[in-house]
């Protein structure tokens, strides 16, 4: 595994294994045995691999599907819109996809914005092509918070400007691992001066990080959460959940605390 997500990383970084040697201080025949997962790097190997890549050692060692938490938000909201696109006449029935914009005019957002953000929206009904830079900024127009468990289970509850929710589930192992470069994002430039940051800004249009932000104190509610679990599992008992429902039940009961 850890091999694997060394050769993907030093391909992505379109280098080759006498350069990425170099820069651990290792020979290439050791970078190509770590890749081939025939020698394991030591602890401070991992730090260098980390700093140089970008990426959590927990990416590296586990199997997590995203080498950091911008890559996870990045790829998670580009997948989440491209699922709709793809599906548009079911989703349309349930989403309101123009209440972002309507939440735009409300805060008084230039003209320009809204005529970008219209234009946009416009491609998505179209169903025409669109770039990464514009499905991410899509997921902030449409979803006023998207959210995934720390886990990577692939369950991801999404939340639109109407606080209509819904539940969709991806293979995040598969999705397509994006890393954007915000800078590039038209609405950004445009409104810097309004102060709206698609990731950053908590009174306009805002996409959630993760679940993780609702279980940072997980260590020190471990015991009263999970009593709350058994509460809830001893009233259903007589349904016989398996362990695998009584694993989406929990799900469940994070995100609806999550809105609270």
């Amino acid at each position: 595994m850890i091999g694997q997500k060394i050769k993907r990383l030093r391909k992505e970084f379109n280098i080759t294994q006498k350069e990425l040697g170099e820069e651990l201080g290792v020979t290439t025949s050791m970078i190509g045995m770590y890749e081939t997962n025939a020698r394991k790097p030591s602890y401070e190997i991992l730090e260098k691999l980390s700093n140089f890549f970008q990426a959590s050692t927990d990416y590296l060692m586990s199997d997590i599907p995203f080498k950091n938490k911008i890559e996870a938000q990045h790829s998670i909201s580009i997948a989440v819109v491209k699922e709709i696109k793809e599906n548009l006449d079911y989703y349309l029935e349930i989403l309101e996809p123009y209440e972002g914009i309507d939440l735009l005019k409300s805060k008084g957002i230039q003209e320009e914005v809204i005529t970008y953000c219209d234009s946009i929206i416009d491609k998505f009904y179209k169903n025409d092509d669109l770039s990464y830079i514009e499905l991410f900024e899509l997921s902030n127009l449409i979803f006023k918070s998207i959210k995934w468990s720390p886990e990577y289970d692939g369950k991801i509850y999404l939340e639109d400007y109407m606080a209509i929710t819904l539940l969709l589930e991806l293979d995040l192992n598969e999705i397509e691992k994006i890393t954007l470069d915000l800078s590039e994002s038209y609405l950004l430039k445009i409104t810097k001066s309004d102060h709206f940051y698609l990731e950053q800004s908590p009174n306009l249009l805002k996409t959630s990080t993760s679940m993780t932000e609702y279980t940072k104190n997980e260590e020190n509610q471990n015991t009263d959460i999970d009593s709350k679990y058994q509460s809830i599992i001893n009233i259903l008992k007589d349904k016989n959940l398996n362990e695998e429902e009584i694993e989406e039940l929990k799900n469940y009961i994070n995100y609806l605390l999550s809105k609270r």
